[in-house]
């Protein structure tokens, strides 16, 4: 008998989320963060992303994985619409870019040299990035094979971030 579930999607491996590496994680209080496999192919379609929060109705009869029969997303809320409008003010271009800013083969930050190329084209009054910078599951990182320190990474990514755009 389906039952539903609320919880946060995250990825159970390093890397991408994809169909087979979907996980439900639970809150603290209600499930003490446990987290279960789920099983998305009785689903048509669906579009996920970690930190997600959903609901998921299917059934668990192992409870090993769960296998989702419907998923439900959260609605998104409308863009806000200003009441007054006011004259005369320059329209402000704001770019907003989150993290990791590296491959998943590579610790370089050859994605954020991309970026760079784009802030320098398109030249935003307002750049906001978000990370991670340093990916503590990158592959490199979690076979310790990170010749400096997370700090060190960081900063050689903001020095690249700052001589790149000026």
């Amino acid at each position: 008998e389906p039952v539903t579930f609320l919880g946060q999607i995250a990825c159970d491996s390093n890397g991408k989320l994809n169909a087979k590496s979907v996980i439900l994680q639970g809150d603290l209080k209600h499930s003490t963060g446990m987290q279960v496999p789920v099983d998305l192919s009785e689903l048509k379609e669906f579009s996920l992303f970690p930190g997600q929060v959903v609901a998921v109705e299917g059934t668990n009869s192992t409870g090993r994985c769960m296998v989702a029969s419907r998923l439900y997303e959260g609605v998104p809320l409308p863009f806000y619409k200003p009441e007054d409008t006011r004259e005369g003010l320059e329209q402000q271009m704001v770019l907003v870019a989150c993290g990791p800013y590296t491959t998943t083969d590579s610790i370089t930050y050859h994605p954020m040299l991309d970026l760079i190329d784009v802030i320098n084209r398109d030249q935003p009054d307002v750049c906001i990035l978000l990370g991670p910078f340093v990916d503590v599951k990158h592959q490199q990182i979690e076979n310790c094979q990170l010749t400096v320190t997370y700090q060190e990474v960081f900063k050689q990514c903001m020095k690249g971030i700052v001589e790149g755009t000026r």
